[in-house]
């Protein structure tokens, strides 16, 4: 878990350098366009998958069924849907682009990459699930290094535009996409040094029926998560406004998306360990997240200086974004260990009443307060989920996370050991955990 917490820590640190590559060369409105033109490739992922990724994670770490036919069904699930996700955000792409519209090709081009992506994403659950870690971090960081690379070498060559960057971000990521699917398909194909019980092959049905059961509380969740960015695109505040909140979400997204990757290693560790080290190992999160909102929110007053002053607007909605950050970490492992007692009936109800709360607050706040009145409907939206996560899932409340005095002491020994474990570990054999790992 703590390895996986650092390459997300990386992981961060190179997404803020994107996201300021992005917002000083593009300027605020055209930072704005990027955004609402990547948004829905984004929500399309997340929503076409169907949960594959997560069900392929769940029959995985659970030794039901065997494992490459568990792969298999993952991958044609996201194949098929992700071919039928395309088309449809082809079609509409006019309705999402309206205030855009020289945008829409674009977006049709993008779209191609998402049967792609859904399947990659699968590789990666895979790659977790059999423990594969050092593999999967390595994912985690080369996916954002590539971007930084190619945004860099274009904008010096020959500067960066809405066109290039959306093509970078969207395609960059993938390069390695193809290598890291050849190794999950050959993790699950190779015996492991435990031998591992017979396992009775399960069948198609199966797996639906576990997507069918996850799939609401995720569209719900990711959606929540990405459908604020093409609600504002469709002309529900002025453009720059757009721009300033999506710069305000970039300097904190990384951390989430980071501990989102985490969040998978937690799954896979999670259905093997003690409730006592499972409440230690969220409230350390919550201490990396409250760490880094605490940083963010003391070097706002720098953003104008860093980003231009075109972007002063976005201090106010990264400060509100930031003091949501500890919510996001509690609201991702609560529902996480709602999969792992098989409620994810309970989780769809949960994310669903989150995002409907996000969206109200949004329709309701961003006409009035702008880039403001969005990142409190997220806030919002955060706070209530966590509190509903936690309470169905370890009858608690948000709050009963947050880091003791003796938590955040032993995370900072913790983090300062790093390096020096980071040097003197060796590469696992026969696919047992890596020398360091929490197993």
């Amino acid at each position: 878990m703590r390895n996986a917490l650092a390459y997300s820590l990386a992981q961060s640190i190179v997404g803020f350098i994107a996201g300021w590559v992005l917002a000083t060369r593009l300027g605020v409105d055209a930072r704005g366009a990027l955004a609402v033109v990547i948004a829905p490739i984004l929500l399309t992922v997340q929503i076409g998958q169907l949960a594959a990724p997560q069900a392929t994670q769940f029959f995985l770490v659970s030794g039901i069924g065997r494992p490459t036919t568990v792969l298999r069904y993952g991958i044609v699930s996201c194949l098929a849907s992700g071919g039928l996700a395309c088309l449809v955000l082809i079609t509409i792409a006019p309705v999402l682009l309206r205030e855009y519209p020289d945008q829409v090709n674009l977006l049709r081009i993008l779209s191609l990459t998402i049967p792609l992506t859904m399947s990659l994403n699968v590789a990666t659950s895979a790659l977790s699930a059999r423990r594969r870690y050092r593999v999967k971090n390595l994912h985690t960081i080369s996916g954002p290094v590539i971007r930084v690379v190619l945004l860099v070498g274009v904008q010096v060559t020959w500067g960066l535009t809405v066109t290039s960057s959306a093509l970078i971000v969207a395609v960059g990521p993938l390069l390695i996409g193809l290598p890291i699917l050849t190794l999950a398909v050959l993790e699950v194909r190779r015996p492991r040094a435990t031998p591992e019980p017979d396992s009775a092959e399960i069948g198609w049905a199966e797996f639906r029926a576990f997507q069918s059961n996850a799939s609401p509380g995720l569209v719900a969740s990711n959606g929540s998560r990405f459908l604020d960015r093409v609600i504002l695109g469709m002309g529900l505040v002025a453009p720059n406004q757009v721009g300033l909140y999506v710069v305000a979400s970039s300097i904190t997204e990384p951390a989430t998306s980071a501990f989102a990757q985490a969040r998978s290693v937690f799954y896979s560790e999670s259905a093997r360990a003690d409730p006592g080290k499972i409440e230690r190992r969220i409230r350390r999160s919550v201490g990396v997240a409250v760490l880094i909102a605490v940083g963010l929110i003391g070097l706002s007053p720098l953003m104008p200086v860093v980003y231009g002053n075109e972007y002063t607007g976005s201090v106010v909605p990264m400060i509100i974004l930031a003091c949501a950050l500890p919510a996001s970490i509690v609201r991702n492992f609560n529902t996480v260990l709602l999969f792992v007692q098989n409620r994810p009936r309970v989780q769809s109800i949960v994310e669903i009443i989150g995002l409907v709360v996000s969206v109200v607050a949004l329709l309701v706040l961003a006409p009035i307060l702008g880039a403001i009145g969005a990142a409190l409907a997220s806030f919002i939206s955060y706070v209530t989920v966590a509190n509903l996560a936690a309470r169905f899932s370890s009858r608690v409340w948000a709050w009963h996370y947050l880091p003791r005095w003796g938590d955040l002491k032993a995370l900072v020994a913790e983090l300062a050991r790093m390096p020096h474990a980071a040097l003197s570990r060796r590469q696992p054999e026969g696919g047992r955990p890596l020398k360091g790992s929490d197993a």
